[in-house]
């Protein structure tokens, strides 16, 4: 899981990421882009079968990543945007 929160002022933000083991940890801060000016979610929680198995980051060659990346976006069960008072809003996110 990754997502946006605002600080307790709400004049920042920080990037929260969390896993159940390292690999899970591994494959969320994958979804942190690596240039600027690309839109990604507010929120994302993937599953073990998120990615796509033919990347160099989660192939089935005995990598940290073996096994990942069956399901491509299918893997993804939860992703969107906070609403304007940092809420979830069924209106623009998905949860499945």
């Amino acid at each position: 899981m990754i997502f946006l929160a605002p600080s307790s002022t709400r004049t920042r933000t920080g990037l929260f990421i969390s896993g159940v083991d390292l690999i899970g940890l591994h494959r969320a801060a994958w979804l942190i882009p690596f240039r600027t000016g690309v839109l990604v979610p507010d929120y994302m929680v993937v599953g073990e079968d998120f990615g796509d198995s033919h990347t160099g980051w989660n192939t089935g060659h005995g990598g940290d990543y073996w096994g990942a990346g069956t399901k491509g976006t299918g893997g993804i069960y939860a992703a969107g945007f906070w609403n304007n008072t940092w809420d979830f809003d069924a209106r623009c996110g998905y949860v499945k």
